[in-house]
């Protein structure tokens, strides 16, 4: 992707595609967003992996594979929950926010 002046900033990729400044930053958001819900999706199945081969584990007596699963599950969960947590809440655009009164 490299930068082009035709009148104004525009972008272009390297297929020929040509995009403003504000349609390539709300399609970057989206696919942005898009990952981060795979990969909390991805977190929460492994944090279930992991509970699943901890309680199992730990029916057999093997304790040392037990606390490592469930440490893994607990980290699992603690990132899913960070995730969680930044995609609930509202994304904010330049255009959204307050002007700066010290920049005028």
């Amino acid at each position: 992707m490299w930068e082009i002046d035709e009148g104004g900033v525009r972008f272009r990729c390297h297929v020929g595609h040509a995009y403003t400044a504000r349609v390539l930053a709300a399609e970057q958001r989206g696919r942005v967003e898009a990952a981060l819900w795979a990969a909390l999706r991805r977190l929460e199945e492994a944090e279930r992996l992991s509970a699943r081969l901890g309680r199992a584990a730990r029916a057999s007596g093997n304790t040392r594979s037990a606390e490592y699963h469930e440490d893994l599950a607990r980290n699992n969960a603690a990132h899913a929950a960070t995730l969680r947590e930044l995609l609930s809440q509202p994304v904010v655009t330049p255009a959204d926010e307050p002007a700066d009164e010290a920049a005028g």
